[in-house]
């Protein structure tokens, strides 16, 4: 999901309900959209290709992940030109929904199981771009995206995110940050007098990926999933 604190609850100007607003504490809301497809499509591709680098994986005694990672960064920024649509369980947007599905345009023969993996996290970027721009569209914009979660081990991902979204991308990876985020939300409201700075220590951001001349590639390529995307939604809607 990528949400954006606001001091004031904003509702979509667009009819299609593109992202939501709920309440957070201290007179700030959440403007925001959550999207299906985000470390799942890395999942299946795991389980679906990626047998070699299971067991390649299990013989060096790392995450599989941190393999997938290596292979995707030896297809350049773009896929070799793939476009991947991430709804493998269908998507939030109304406009096509849980009708939609998993879409490999582009594939060609000179293309590479590298290339179809780079396009996957690729693809998810460009959808969480959908929620920037119709944020953006209702004058909520942000300096920088905090990132937590599985996939901001990656820092090819965070830099494809950062790179998409024309952001610095911040990532906190140690323990679980959203029970973390509970918990200084319930001493918030059991303590008047406790002071968040007392944690400043335990909020230090692991990694951190800076928008690179790759957004000019990307730029072009999410010009065309919106294309691809657009086209297909008749055909989703036909289900």
């Amino acid at each position: 999901m990528l949400r954006v604190a606001s001091p004031y609850p904003v509702i979509d100007k667009s009819p299609y309900m593109r992202f939501q607003t709920y309440y957070s504490l201290k007179k700030t809301w959440l403007p925001g959209g959550a999207v299906n497809s985000g470390g799942v499509v890395l999942r299946w591709f795991r389980d679906s290709l990626g047998g070699l680098e299971k067991v390649l994986a299990q013989d060096l005694g790392i995450s599989v992940y941190e393999i997938l990672d290596r292979e995707a960064m030896l297809s350049p920024p773009g896929a070799n030109g793939i476009i991947f649509l991430p709804y493998l369980s269908g998507e939030r947007f109304p406009i096509f929904g849980n009708n939609s599905s998993a879409v490999i345009f582009g594939l060609r023969e000179w293309h590479t199981k590298r290339d179809i993996l780079r396009a996957f996290m690729e693809g998810v970027a460009y959808n969480l771009n959908l929620v920037n721009e119709a944020l953006r569209e209702n004058n909520l914009r942000f300096k920088e995206v905090r990132i937590t979660g599985g996939g901001a081990q990656s820092q090819l991902w965070l830099q494809i995110l950062a790179d998409v979204l024309n952001t610095p991308i911040k990532a906190f990876t140690r323990g679980d940050a959203a029970l973390f985020g509970s918990a200084l939300v319930a001493l918030e409201t059991l303590d008047p007098s406790f002071e968040l700075t007392k944690f400043d220590q335990y909020l230090r951001f692991d990694r951190i990926a800076l928008p690179s001349e790759n957004r000019l590639v990307y730029e072009k390529q999410y010009e065309k999933f919106k294309k691809v995307l657009n086209s297909l939604i008749p055909l989703f809607n036909e289900n």
